[in-house]
């Protein structure tokens, strides 16, 4: 699989580059790896609003619409949110799984 992500260094450059361009305010990856068949994405994400969950699915909205970072994944999905009190502010830890096309 590292052989994969080599060869297709310069597609996964620009997918990266997607993923932050995408970023609402006040979202933040903690981790994103890559499986055979996956992509998984660990974020947070924090709202003076309380709007967390909207947050996290303007994400996913932003990432399924963007052509160059789609265009390999045959799903995206929010897996999990869990919410923890930092503060007197409600944090979201999220956790989002793109499934890679078969090659």
């Amino acid at each position: 699989f590292a052989q994969f992500l080599i060869k297709q260094r310069a597609l996964w450059a620009q997918k990266l580059n997607d993923l932050s361009l995408n970023l609402p305010v006040g979202v933040w990856f903690n981790d994103i790896a890559f499986t055979k068949q996956n992509i998984i994405i660990q974020g947070s994400v924090i709202s003076l609003k309380m709007e967390e969950l909207n947050l996290i699915n303007k994400l996913i909205e932003s990432l399924k619409a963007d052509n160059v970072f789609s265009k390999d994944l045959s799903g995206f999905e929010l897996i999990n949110v869990q919410k923890r009190p930092v503060g007197s502010y409600d944090v979201a830890d999220f956790l989002l799984q793109g499934t890679l096309r078969p090659r």
